[in-house]
């Protein structure tokens, strides 16, 4: 049994984790299963990677294969490409594009 931050994980938790973080389920997939928060699951996974051979998962917002419709679409453009795109403080000086 682990313990963590007054927060038990039984054999059945440790065996269900494992399984599901295998399988790809989500951290709030697992903590929902498991009935335990988001940032536990996280902790749990971080803390035990070795001992259960959890792999790394990427981080971000939303990840995207890059093999998947959404990057080859996309291509170079990040995802909130929107957010870097004009200082914060400036004013726009371009002009709208209209047929007028």
């Amino acid at each position: 049994m682990s313990v963590g931050w007054k927060r038990t994980y039984t054999d059945e938790h440790i065996k269900t984790f494992v399984s599901m973080w295998h399988n790809g389920h989500s951290a709030s997939e697992i903590a929902k299963a498991l009935n335990k928060s988001v940032n536990s699951i996280h902790q749990f996974a971080s803390r035990h990677r070795e001992q259960y051979d959890l792999e790394k998962r990427k981080a971000g917002r939303r990840y995207v294969p890059p093999d998947s419709f959404d990057k080859l679409w996309h291509g170079v453009i990040p995802l909130g490409h929107w957010s870097i795109t004009k200082p914060w403080g400036k004013k726009c000086v371009v002009k709208p594009v209209t047929n007028s």
